[in-house]
């Protein structure tokens, strides 16, 4: 909204001067705030390149240590357009390496936090005493104010995207941070990894699988899941859809942020639809592209882009292809601010 001074007489004029003296303001003086308008993306899609990522966070990691900063050697995706450096107003992204023999200390924060790994097999995150040992494919969550560490006991680099709500939290002025005693946090129950136990995962439309654990999901019980699934779970605006799922409450992966799998196999496309939340995407495997607005992002493995709120959007894929998805959707939801419109189809608020 914008102030509007032209044809204001002297006497309102002076009320005007002093209702600012008084840190107020008449609503008068907004224009913007009319009846049928909608939501504006904030921004234009953007798509960064896995070549170029690697490179500079490879280079990144010649120039600074693991401990410099905020004790974590990461690149963020920056959406142009955007106020602040963030992917989107309410998700940070970034891709995090973590060399051969180094440890991310341990703290814990009021931010809800992931890790999808991209390459490297043999690091691991631990988490309020929980160890996981991390493969590419692998969804990590570090929920609000858990204890959480990462290191790498392997040969070589692992690479994982980062996600957490620290745009919603700093916004709510609501971040706390806290540092561990050590730099690690002793292993209170051994290596779940060997345990098989993971978090549930969902084809769309299914229910929550019975038991679990809610800080990992294996990479390769996902792909597994949809590879198994059917035609008929062909869903028109979003492929195939995996759903990342709170095996406590059958929810979202997390109170602010949901993650998903879309598969796309080669030559099939999705219809357009927008909605109040935004996505990030990383691309799992294949090739394709997506038209976002009125920007055509031609991505490759490993490529990372994002759809802003209230943009028009649709994936066609050349080969097949897997992509990974979090978005701000339970907020919205939470809100009831959600609202999805889908091309050939009336759609109710919320629906």
């Amino acid at each position: 909204m914008e102030l509007h001074d032209s044809g204001e007489d002297a006497a309102l004029s002076a009320l005007n001067d002093e209702l600012e003296g008084l840190h107020l303001e008449g609503h008068w003086r907004l224009t913007g705030a009319v009846l049928g308008a909608e939501p504006r993306p904030v921004a234009e899609a953007n798509l960064w390149r896995w070549a170029d990522i690697r490179r500079v966070l490879m280079r990144a990691g010649e120039l600074r240590a693991i401990d410099g900063g905020a004790g974590r050697r990461t690149v963020r995706l920056c959406t142009p357009g955007l106020a602040e450096k963030w992917a989107t107003r309410t998700i940070h992204a970034s891709f995090q390496l973590v060399k051969a023999g180094e440890t991310a200390e341990a703290h814990r924060h009021s931010l809800g936090a992931l890790r999808f790994v991209v390459e490297g097999s043999g690091g691991h995150t631990t988490v309020e005493g929980e160890k996981f040992v991390m493969e590419p494919g692998d969804l990590v969550l570090t929920p609000q104010n858990t204890w959480h560490d990462h290191g790498n006991d392997s040969g070589g680099p692992m690479i994982w995207i980062d996600g957490h709500d620290g745009p919603l939290t700093l916004g709510l002025n609501a971040l706390f941070m806290e540092r561990y005693s050590a730099e690690r946090q002793p292993v209170l129950h051994g290596d779940r990894y060997t345990k098989g136990r993971t978090g549930a995962m969902r084809p769309r439309g299914v229910g929550p699988r019975a038991g679990g654990y809610p800080y990992i999901y294996k990479g390769r019980e996902a792909l597994a899941l949809l590879a198994d699934m059917e035609p008929a779970d062909w869903d028109a605006y979003e492929g195939y859809v995996l759903d990342y799922v709170d095996p406590m409450t059958g929810g979202y992966t997390m109170p602010t942020i949901a993650c998903r799998l879309h598969s796309l196999p080669a030559g099939k496309s999705t219809r357009r639809q927008r909605e109040t939340s935004s996505r990030i995407y990383h691309v799992v495997r294949g090739t394709g592209s997506t038209v976002a607005g009125a920007k055509t992002l031609n991505w490759l493995p490993g490529d990372a882009f994002v759809v802003p709120g209230w943009s028009w959007s649709e994936h066609r894929a050349s080969d097949d292809a897997v992509l990974f998805e979090m978005s701000d959707e339970p907020v919205l939801r939470a809100t009831s601010l959600y609202r999805c419109e889908r091309s050939g189809e009336n759609r109710l608020p919320g629906a």
